[in-house]
């Protein structure tokens, strides 16, 4: 394997593209491409005594033809990308591979978000054709919706509870330096929340990371956020200033790093929420998460619940009963919101007795009708929602 972390991912990349070929059939995709840091060329990673330890993972797109079966092609791909090592003798991988199945239609139809926003200007060919990445030129140049916002703080949170449901009954330095970095990328995200919600946008992290130094001076941000959160947010950003300082001299306390930042992603999201649903109690978790479930809108729920039972394989039959079971709340939603729950009663948050008496049972009876029903209701639901998603 290459000596520097570029060359480790682009290896891992090439043989996770031709098994992913292999398992589909060359006449059945158009084509593969990374997206992400690492077509960005903005590779986290560390040098541990000579073995590189990386924290950026691989956003590895798979286009397919109109023709083929979408569902079958994705879980045939995952799985081939799922036999490819990410740890040799002298580097480890961290995350997972991110591997998305689409077809041409479906990829141009994904919504404007950082993740797509980048593809045309940063992306690797890795089969076939080339032209397609070019053709989300029109998300390039989009304006990104507010919700967006919204969903990229859930999609964090929901990261960190699969990153803590590691082994830390003793967690390898690596791991914990892993952490760190997560929590790291988390405030990064916090300040690309912000910058979507006001409408600024910018890829440069230095820009994400001011607004998250300087949010107390910002008039907009005022209005958005109370005194105490403001003054939650300095902190946060203080720790995360901190952090490598920290980490050089192997005093850096985990804990005390991840409850500053999830304090900062909470104040974000109840702000940013309530203004978006027009909840006037901002402090009402309950009403919150379930405007953002969709909540009444029984006909869509329906319809998304019948396509997760078909992509899970239950068969129409089994798929309709847990459409009329369930639809009370959006199943994806709900799934990634599981991340946002579970950080809000884990720090015992104010107002949250509704959550428990509504939400928790929903998401209880989602996951067992997708057939999860071991382990803790938050495991559960991460894991049906890796599936699925």
């Amino acid at each position: 394997m290459k000596d520097n972390p570029s060359d480790i991912l682009s290896a891992i990349a090439t043989k996770t593209c031709v098994k992913i070929v292999e398992a589909l059939g060359s006449n059945n995709v158009k084509t593969v491409f990374v997206a992400g840091s690492f077509a960005r060329n903005d590779i986290a990673w560390f040098n541990a005594s000579g073995r590189l330890e990386i924290y950026s993972d691989l956003d590895i797109y798979v286009v397919i033809s109109g023709d083929s079966d979408l569902e079958s092609c994705r879980r045939r791909a995952r799985a081939a990308a799922s036999t490819i090592l990410l740890e040799g003798e002298d580097f480890e991988i961290f995350p997972s591979m991110d591997v998305g199945v689409y077809t041409v239609e479906d990829l141009l139809a994904q919504p404007a978000r950082p993740g797509t926003v980048e593809i045309t200007d940063s992306h690797w060919v890795l089969y076939g054709d080339a032209g397609i990445p070019e053709m989300m030129r029109k998300q390039s140049n989009a304006r990104i919706d507010e919700k967006e916002a919204l969903y990229l703080l859930e999609n964090r949170l929901i990261e960190k509870e699969r990153l803590f449901a590691r082994n830390w009954t003793s967690p390898s330095p690596g791991l914990e330096r892993y952490a760190m970095y997560t929590a790291h990328k988390t405030c990064m995200d916090a300040g690309s929340a912000l910058l979507i919600y006001l409408d600024l946008y910018s890829t440069s992290a230095t820009e994400r990371l001011s607004y998250i130094r300087n949010a107390a001076e910002y008039p907009e941000i005022q209005e958005l956020l109370s005194k105490d959160d403001l003054d939650q947010i300095e902190r946060s950003h203080q720790a995360i200033e901190d952090l490598q300082q920290a980490l050089q001299k192997g005093d850096a306390s985990l804990g005390s790093v991840w409850d500053s930042v999830e304090a900062v992603v909470l104040a974000l999201w109840r702000g940013m929420a309530a203004r978006l649903f027009q909840v006037g109690d901002k402090h009402s978790w309950d009403e919150l998460v379930r405007t953002r479930c969709c909540e009444g809108d029984i006909a869509g729920n329906f319809r998304e619940l019948v396509v997760l039972g078909k992509r899970m394989e239950l068969g129409w039959w089994r798929s309709l009963f847990v459409g009329a079971r369930n639809m009370r709340l959006s199943p994806l939603d709900s799934l990634r919101l599981s991340g946002l729950v579970a950080v809000i009663l884990e720090r015992r948050e104010e107002g949250t007795a509704a959550l428990e008496r509504g939400f928790i049972p929903h998401l209880d009876r989602l996951s067992r009708a997708f057939g999860h029903s071991t382990g803790g209701i938050f495991e559960r639901a991460r894991e049906l929602f890796e599936k699925i998603n």
